[in-house]
This record gives C-alpha cells, structure tokens and sequence, in this order.
C-alpha cells in the first residue's frame, strides 16, 4: 500500500493516509473531515485483487480501479 501512495504523491497527487488503522468507518469519517472529494481504499483484499475502491464522498458511488493505473484514473477525476 505504501509504494502505492509514495508513487501517486511522487506524480504530483495529494494523498492522506491514515497510519493508525482502525474501523474503516472512522476512516471514512476522517476523509469527510478533511474535505476529501474522493477516498481511495487499499487494504490487504485489494492488494490481492488488483483493484482498489474509489468513493466519491458526495454520492456515495464506488469504483474499482485496477492498482496498477490509479494515477491515470485519478488524474481523471482532477482534471476531466
């Protein structure tokens, strides 16, 4: 998870991550705090499965982008 995040930082993305863990609705609750239009969810699961979940915050819908290209699908939600 870790190389995931150094390399879309590494792109010029903005990514949080949450070091304490803990229940993925307090997650959630720190990403709405934050103002966070979109949360990126990569957890041991989707590490196996090469896909992440992207939410969007506001309508509450969920993706599942492969890992492998979340800088071009992010990119994509800054910049349509």
């Amino acid at each position: 998870m870790l190389p995931v995040m150094m390399n879309l930082r590494k792109n010029g993305l903005r990514i949080e991550m949450d070091y304490a863990g803990g229940a993925l609705k307090k997650q959630m609750g720190l990403s709405d705090k934050l103002g966070a239009r979109h949360t990126l969810i990569i957890g041991e699961n989707e590490m196996k499965s090469g896909k992440a979940i992207l939410r969007n915050m506001l309508t509450k819908e969920q993706q599942e982008p492969p890992i492998d290209s979340l800088e071009k699908t992010l990119r994509f939600l800054v910049n349509p």
